[in-house]
């Protein structure tokens, strides 16, 4: 009797164990199905990076200038390095107009170089600056109120030559405000950078308004 339970009892453990492999067996087959069914969402497209338009092409300036000084001769009374300052002060003073460009001469040019440049130029109008001296010129002091270092200019149109303006500028007395700036002594041989500057910024102004452009401000 006992040998027959214990036969069965063998029998019910491996028809357990059967039971136990078979239903784990189709779940995992279940669970297979269900994983290899269900879809991963699409990858999103690639977002194309922004890509910047071509550049719009600079509008040029209304009117370009070819600026150029005259040949320093030793012999027209102001000092050597002047012929620099009035180039460098004129040409910062045309460049505070939006509606001018400006562009130095190589080397400086006598007038007949400059009508000859002018000439040879397309769109830009050549700018001809001349340092002087009354007293070197009349060999005298003709006023003993003279402020005698000035600065004349000529303005040659592109292609042509032809003569579009011209003028002098002379540092003198000047206000500000209510406050009166005096110039340099009739008799000074030495001016000062400061006086040189405001000379050349003075034909600068000038330049501007043949062209009929004005720009304000104290101090420049």
């Amino acid at each position: 009797m006992p040998r027959k339970m214990s036969t069965l009892s063998a029998r019910r453990l491996v028809l357990v164990l059967a039971v136990l492999i078979a239903s784990t067996a189709v779940v995992a087959a279940q669970s297979g199905r269900r994983s290899g069914t269900k879809s991963s969402p699409p990858a999103p497209p690639p977002v194309a990076s922004p890509t910047e338009g071509p550049a719009k092409p600079k509008t040029p300036a209304r009117i370009q200038l070819l600026v150029a000084i005259d040949t320093p001769t030793g012999f027209d009374g102001v000092p050597f390095r002047s012929q620099d300052i009035v180039l460098e002060a004129c040409m910062r003073r045309l460049a505070e107009s939006n509606d001018v460009t400006v562009t130095p001469a190589l080397q400086p040019m006598t007038r007949s170089e400059g009508l000859k440049a002018a000439k040879a130029e397309t769109v830009r109008y050549v700018v001809w600056l001349q340092v002087r001296n009354e007293r070197a010129d009349y060999s005298a002091d003709i006023s003993t109120q003279s402020d005698q270092f000035y600065v004349t200019f000529m303005i040659y149109e592109p292609g042509t030559a032809k003569l579009k303006g011209s003028g002098r500028a002379q540092y003198g007395t000047g206000k500000v405000g209510n406050v009166g700036v005096s110039g340099p002594s009739a008799r000074r041989a030495v001016y000062s950078d400061y006086e040189i500057k405001e000379t050349a910024r003075q034909a600068a102004d000038k330049i501007l308004d043949a062209f009929h452009i004005k720009i304000g401000g104290w101090p420049r």
